[in-house]
């Protein structure tokens, strides 16, 4: 549980560093993104622990998957909802 708990807390941070680097905002603390990430990488892993038969204390190639895709919707939602914010 807890190596993939740290997996997912890296792919959610790379992840943020990642999309800030792609996406710039005037104003928004480059910080913001990765803890999003981070946050949303460890949401999608749990979700898919406990939406599979695996549990949550499975660590493999899906739930990193999950994982990353759990961070990759909450930072495309942060960034839809920060832009919005500064129109």
């Amino acid at each position: 549980m807890f190596i993939g708990l740290v997996c997912w807390i890296v792919i959610g941070l790379i992840a943020g560093l990642v999309v800030n680097k792609v996406i710039k905002l005037r104003g928004d603390d480059p910080k913001l993104g990765p803890i999003a990430g981070a946050a949303g990488a460890v949401v999608g892993g749990m979700l898919f622990g406990l939406f599979t038969t695996a549990g949550v204390t499975v660590f493999d190639s899906r739930s990193l998957l999950a994982a990353t895709a759990g961070a990759l919707a909450t930072l495309a939602a942060w960034h839809l909802a920060r832009r919005a914010s500064q129109t």
